[in-house]
């Protein structure tokens, strides 16, 4: 196992849970469309949601992509910061050139961008015998 297997992982999927938590260190977990480019998933929310208000007041997060049945999973710790809207646009353009049957999800006028910029990340394959753990 090597870290490009690792993004590669990441790249090739498109759902993932985003923990946040309040100030108050209330938790909240939501499932989340991302995209990973240059090493950070980018992620668009309304500023109406529960995760926006946490994202302002406390920038750390949690982020699971996979898991599911005998499927690999990747969990990651990381800060989350607010892109600009030209930032956005740009992402914005990116995401669906990947994902064209997203188009209309980012077309909220409530909606912002942000970038997860990683700060640690474990793989686990609990399908090998014995367990795959790498971290990066």
């Amino acid at each position: 196992m090597d870290k490009q297997k690792v993004f590669d992982f990441i790249k090739n999927n498109s759902l993932c849970v985003l923990s946040t938590a309040s100030k108050d260190c209330k938790p909240q977990s939501a499932v989340m469309a991302y995209l990973f480019k240059d090493n950070f998933l980018f992620m668009f929310t309304e500023n109406t949601t529960r995760k926006y208000k946490n994202i302002l007041e406390n920038n750390q997060v949690s982020v699971v992509v996979g898991g599911f049945k005998d499927d690999p999973s990747v969990q990651i710790d990381g800060t989350i910061t607010e892109l600009s809207v030209d930032e956005g646009v740009k992402i914005k353009a990116a995401a669906l050139l990947i994902h064209p049957e997203w188009t209309g999800y980012f077309d909220s006028s409530n909606g912002q961008w942000f970038e997860i910029k990683p700060l640690w990340m474990r793989y686990l394959d609990y399908s090998t015998n014995p367990l795959t753990v790498f971290e990066v």
